[in-house]
């Protein structure tokens, strides 16, 4: 993913160059991916799901320790 990020990076910046040293000469935009975007996008939200379940684990643990406590006596 990332490597792919830096290609990208790469790619425009090797157009950015070459149009800077022939202001005259028209340069073609590189086409870019927008598929890095999409997989950090993906894995935000993998870690945010994440997040949740075990926000929702130690909300609940006070409740889940008391009433183990409560059958044990």
């Amino acid at each position: 993913m990332i490597g792919t990020f830096n290609d990208q990076v790469l790619k425009l910046s090797a157009s950015m160059a070459r149009k800077m040293e022939s202001t005259f000469e028209q340069v073609e935009f590189p086409e870019l991916s927008d598929e890095p975007e999409k997989d950090v996008a993906r894995r935000v939200a993998a870690f945010n799901e994440i997040v949740a379940a075990n926000n929702a684990i130690g909300e609940s643990f006070g409740k889940l320790k008391a009433s183990a406590v409560k059958k044990r006596n």
